[in-house]
């Protein structure tokens, strides 16, 4: 086996091309198709926490984090670590049908706010919101643009922590965010790429995340100690 040899040129211009024959592509084809590159992520600012890449103290954060996602008081985290997590997981399920009925009653707003349709004087636009134009006999307030986009920035946040959280309340969105950044090396939108979701929302979970390890475990996590 020690005598084995590879050849450096064996590749040499066998570069995969998205336009051949072994693809069944044409140019019309591929110019009406996207790509995507997910490559790793570049020298980081920061250093890599100890958590991200020892499994007991990722296993302590994840439990810590969704008790605190679950607002569940520090008297009332008791029982072992698995325990913890599961009484996590119900109360954050049980959350979700007054999430879900507050998300339909703000699409119905949305919806209601998109179908109306004012018709403002060009001089309306340096007016204060909120003050009410008359306009054929009728006063209108003009504050729809500002609570239609109020409405798109809720109902998105809600909408995504119900995708996030549909299953076991989230934490293995939380566990995949952690190894997709740390260990794979990609970056923010790689991992968003990979998980469906925005490169803004895996920067707050890793920030919260941080939060949560210097709260409660940074001054007395110690390796190959298991926490009571």
């Amino acid at each position: 086996m020690s005598n084995l040899r590879f050849d450096r040129y064996a590749f040499e211009g066998k570069q995969n091309r998205p336009v051949s024959q072994q693809t069944r592509l044409t140019y019309e084809d591929y110019s009406k198709m996207s790509t995507h590159q997910r490559k790793q992520s570049a020298e980081r600012r920061l250093t890599t926490p100890i958590w991200a890449v020892n499994d007991q103290a990722l296993q302590m954060l994840l439990v810590s984090f969704m008790e605190e996602r679950a607002l569940i008081r520090r008297f009332a985290k008791v029982g072992t670590a698995k325990e913890r997590l599961e009484n996590a997981k119900l109360k954050i399920d049980a959350q979700k049908p007054r999430l879900e009925s507050l998300l339909a009653d703000m699409c119905r707003q949305y919806g209601g706010i998109k179908g109306q349709h004012f018709r403002y004087p060009r001089e309306a636009e340096a007016k204060v919101p909120g003050e009410p134009l008359i306009l054929d006999g009728t006063a209108q307030p003009f504050v729809r643009g500002e609570r239609e986009k109020d409405l798109k920035v809720e109902i998105e946040a809600v909408d995504t922590y119900l995708r996030t959280t549909a299953k076991g309340g989230g934490v293995e969105v939380v566990a995949a965010i952690v190894y997709l950044y740390y260990r794979a090396c990609l970056d923010s939108v790689g991992v968003g790429l990979e998980l469906q979701i925005k490169p803004p929302h895996v920067r707050q979970i890793l920030f919260r995340l941080h939060r949560c390890w210097r709260k409660f475990h940074a001054s007395t996590f110690k390796p190959g100690v298991t926490a009571a």
